[in-house]
C-alpha cells in the first residue's frame, strides 16, 4: 500500500473536533521578555500536497506573533514549500527541510530571508556538527513504493552542497550526535507493517555505518542526546498491538541500557535534569487518539511526573504536535493540530505550568526552534 492511502486513512480515521472559541485567546498582548533569546521560530508543516508550509516568528523583545513570517519577508519566492518536516538553527542560518518539496530551504537565521535550496529527495530531518548538516532521506519520491534504502546526506554549510551520502535502513527520521557518532532512527513507514526497530550508527570521521542497533520496538521516529550524552529514541509501534517505548543508548558502548515500555510518547524535548513529553497514540480498535504527558529524570531514567500542565489546561489540547522549553525562563511551548486541516494553535505555558499565551499559527505547527541574540 503507497503511502498516500495509509496517511489519508489515518488522517480521516483520526479527526477530533477542537475548540474554536479564541476571545479569550488570540487578543491577549502579548509581554516582551529580557534574555539572550530573541525569538522563537514555528515550522507549520502545511497539508500534504497543499503546498501551504508556513515559518511563524513570535519576538520576545516586542512581543510580536507573525504567523506567516517567510511570506512576508520573501514575498518573491512563491511560499515555503509543500510539507515542513524539520527546523534548525546553525551559525547564521535557519534550515528547514521542506519534505514533499524535496529540498532543504536555508535562510538568514535573523531574518528569515531566503538564501539558498538543497535538493535532496524526500528529505526528514537534520542536525549539524563542525560546519555540516547532516540530513536523512527516504531515498524516493513520495509517490514511490519506498522499498529502497535511505541515505544520510552530508552537507557542507559554507558552500550548501552536498559532499558526501551514506545508506542506512529504510525510510530514516530524526538524528542525533553524540561521542563523535550519528545515530539515525529508522521508522520503516513505507514497509507496514513491517516497521523497522533499527538505529544506524555513523562514525563521523569516515562517515560509515559501523553498527546497525535494534532496539526491540517498531517504528522509530525521535531521537535526541540529553546533556549526558545519553541517546534516547522514541518507538511509535504498530498502532495495534505493539505500545510505544523509549529507549535509552549508552554512546560508549552503543548498547540499551534502559527501556520504559508502554509509555504514551510522541516527541520529547529537555530541560534541566528532566525530559518532558507529550504523547498522541492512534489506536485502530478504537479510531481515536490517546493524549498524554509527562516528566522523567534523565538520570535515574525513571518517570517523575504524569503532566506538564494542570489537567483542565491539558484537556484544552486537542492533538499535541509539537514541544520546546526556554533554557532561560522555562517557559514552555506545546502545539495544537486541532483537526490537521485547520490552523493550528501555539500555547505558551510557564515553568510551572500556568498559561500565559496562545495564538493561531498555520496548519500542523510542529517544530519548534530557538533564535539566540
Amino acid at each position: 500500500m503507497k503511502l498516500r492511502k495509509i496517511y489519508y486513512a489515518f488522517i480521516l480515521l483520526g479527526l477530533i473536533s477542537c475548540n474554536n472559541d479564541d476571545s479569550w485567546t488570540d487578543n491577549t498582548p502579548i509581554t516582551p521578555e529580557d534574555g539572550t533569546v530573541q525569538g522563537l521560530y514555528i515550522l507549520n508543516e502545511g497539508s500534504w500536497g497543499g503546498n501551504n508550509a508556513e515559518l511563524s516568528y513570535y519576538d520576545y523583545a516586542s512581543g510580536n506573533f507573525t504567523e506567516d513570517y517567510f511570506n512576508s519577508v520573501n514575498p518573491s519566492q512563491g511560499g515555503l514549500g509543500d510539507v515542513g518536516n524539520d527546523l534548525k538553527v546553525y551559525g547564521s542560518k535557519l534550515y528547514a527541510v521542506i519534505n514533499s518539496s524535496n529540498y532543504v530551504e536555508v535562510m538568514e537565521a535573523k531574518t528569515a530571508k531566503h538564501i539558498a535550496k538543497i535538493q535532496i529527495a524526500n528529505c526528514r530531518s537534520l542536525t549539524f556538527d563542525k560546519g555540516f548538516a547532516y540530513v536523512t532521506s527516504y531515498a524516493g519520491t513520495i509517490d514511490d513504493l519506498g522499498k529502497q534504502l535511505g541515505f544520510v546526506a552530508k552537507i557542507d554549510t559554507a558552500s550548501l552542497s552536498i559532499v558526501d551520502r551514506v545508506s542506512v535502513e529504510y525510510q530514516p527520521e530524526e538524528l542525533t550526535i553524540s561521542n563523535n557518532k550519528l545515530y539515525v532512527a529508522n521508522s520503516g513507514g513505507y514497509n507496514y507493517p513491517n516497521y523497522s526497530d533499527k538505529v544506524s550508527i555513523i562514525n563521523l570521521s569516515t562517515f560509515k555505518v559501523i553498527n546497525t542497533l535494534a532496539v526491540g520496538v517498531p517504528n522509530l521516529s525521535k531521537i535526541k542526546t540529553d546533556k549526558n550524552g545519553d541517546v534516547w529514541v522514541v518507538s511509535q509501534g504498530d498502532y495495534n498491538g505493539i505500545t510505544p517505548a523509549l529507549s535509552v543508548i549508552d554512546p560508549k558502548t552503543d548498547q540499551v541500557i534502559e527501556k520504559l515500555e508502554n509509555i504514551n510518547i510522541k516527541d520529547f524535548t529537555f530541560y534541566g535534569n528532566d525530559l518532558y513529553f507529550y504523547g498522541s497514540t492512534y489506536s485502530m480498535d478504537t479510531g481515536n487518539y490517546l493524549n498524554s504527558y509527562g516528566v522523567i529524570d534523565i538520570n535515574s531514567k525513571t518517570q517523575t511526573a504524569s503532566h506538564i500542565f494542570n489537567s483542565s489546561l491539558e484537556s484544552q489540547i486537542t492533538a499535541p504536535y509539537g514541544l520546546i522549553i526556554n533554557p532561560e525562563n522555562g517557559d514552555i511551548f506545546l502545539s495544537d493540530a486541532l483537526d490537521y486541516f485547520s490552523r493550528g494553535k501555539v500555547y505558551c505555558f510557564d515553568k510551572n505550568g500556568n498559561q500565559k499565551w496562545v495564538k493561531t499559527t498555520g496548519i500542523n505547527p510542529g517544530h519548534f526552534v530557538l533564535l539566540y541574540k
